[in-house]
């Protein structure tokens, strides 16, 4: 994680060290929240898939749920117009 947290703040392994007995918050965010392989992935192609919202399986789920719902609730209302224009 080291290496990534240097090539990712573009800093000497000697400044890493120094953030870490520092307890510099950077430090405790990177290692809390993110990989050795999240880190690689971010410095390979710009971004984390599993925080990309758009590629996200559980963002995508409730997307779908979401829609399903939409749509149930349009047909609820034209099957209710229909009634009403009777």
């Amino acid at each position: 994680m080291q290496e990534e947290y240097c090539k990712l703040l573009n800093v000497s392994r000697n400044t890493y060290y120094v953030h870490k007995r520092e307890n510099r918050p950077i430090v405790s965010l990177i290692e809390k929240y993110f990989s050795k392989d999240d880190l690689g992935e971010f410095l390979e192609t710009g971004s984390v898939s599993k925080y990309d919202i758009q590629t996200s399986p559980k963002i995508k789920k409730l997307e779908d749920i979401i829609n399903i719902e939409l749509i149930n609730r349009i047909e609820r209302l034209e099957q209710q117009v229909k009634e009403l224009q009777k």
